[in-house]
């Protein structure tokens, strides 16, 4: 099995293929160290075309399959085209900023591609470029996103989602779901589950021989021994008591407004967050441009740049490849171990 990535393309009319290209270019410039030779899934067409509209001295190389990648990668970007994929052109004309139902199909189905190529041991780690989850739902998709429709693919039952930068690893137990109902969704078996997958990924893919996980509390001061609500004791912390009795060292449950300060990120690997916001507003505020999403339970090692489509400047060419970069580098080194 060979260490290179596959990259998919994301929504056509978003800035996932921008993004790309300008990753490769500035990968020419310097800042490409550490990034395992990659190829994308995409149509060749259109990255020519948006890569003579940037300007970039970069080739897009077009490949057979994947077995070229080092060499085009040599040259400049490879994509492999829909054409061979046994995929039909996106039918409807792309214009960026303008998502198009159209194209939506072609979207989700180029992931589905890159996990087979995975399967068939053609890349070690997938990246993808943002998609529009409405339009794929428009289109027949029927999963809520990449994480849930990697997980059907890979065929498992619970995934978690992990988001990282260069100062903070945070894992968000619950994600996109009302506040309202957290304290109903988060059970000590959601608990424990996502924290031995987190567990094992920092082993496997990161190289962590003995991870330390913080949990956060729910509630304000960590509950405050009660006086500010009880899912401490009787959700929380008899949670631990069993991942601990399982040799995992996973501490808490910490305030949330100390668990992410200096001081305290000093002290663990990774964060177990109790909903979405509680780990995300702390990573971007860290820093937003680097943040990636990573998919940790499956097969393979998935990373995704930490923002969506942008269509809204998609037609300025004025996206920033800093998460794309990181998400790159991340899967290099995940895809290493």
């Amino acid at each position: 099995m060979t260490g290179r990535l596959v990259v998919t393309m994301g929504d056509p009319a978003g800035i996932g293929a921008e993004i790309i290209i300008k990753s490769r270019w500035q990968m020419n410039a310097g800042d490409g160290q550490n990034i395992t030779p990659f190829y994308v899934l995409g149509d060749v067409a259109y990255f020519n075309a948006l890569a003579q509209s940037l300007n970039f001295p970069l080739d897009i190389v077009p490949i057979e399959n994947p077995q070229q990648t080092e060499a085009a990668f040599a040259q400049g970007l490879p994509v492999l085209d829909l054409s061979k994929l046994d995929l039909q052109v996106f039918p409807a004309k792309i214009m960026r900023g303008t998502p198009n139902v159209g194209n939506g199909k072609n979207t989700y189905l180029l992931i589905k591609k890159a996990v087979e190529h995975i399967n068939h041991g053609d890349a070690t780690a997938l990246v993808t470029a943002p998609i529009a989850k409405e339009i794929c739902q428009q289109a027949g998709f029927q999963f809520s996103g990449h994480t849930d429709y990697l997980a059907h693919l890979n065929g498992k039952s619970q995934v978690v989602m992990m988001l990282a930068n260069q100062y903070v690893k945070a894992v968000p137990l619950t994600v996109h779901i009302p506040l309202k109902i957290v304290p109903q969704m988060l059970t000590p078996d959601v608990i424990i589950t996502q924290a031995k997958i987190t567990h094992r990924a920092l082993q496997q893919y990161f190289a962590i021989e003995q991870p330390i996980l913080a949990m956060a509390g729910l509630n304000p001061h960590a509950g405050e021994g009660g006086m500010l609500g009880d899912e401490e004791q009787k959700i929380i912390i008899p949670a631990l008591q069993i991942l601990r009795a399982q040799n995992i060292d996973i501490r808490g449950p910490f305030a949330g407004d100390s668990l992410f300060s200096p001081e305290m990120r000093q002290h663990y690997d990774v964060a177990l967050a109790c909903y979405h916001d509680q780990a995300l507003i702390a990573v971007k505020a860290l820093d937003m441009a680097g943040g990636v999403n990573i998919t940790l339970g499956l097969d393979f090692i998935r990373t995704s740049p930490d923002h969506g489509t942008a269509f809204d400047i998609a037609d300025n060419l004025t996206a920033s490849p800093a998460s794309m970069l990181a998400s790159l580098k991340m899967a290099s080194v995940a895809g290493s171990v």
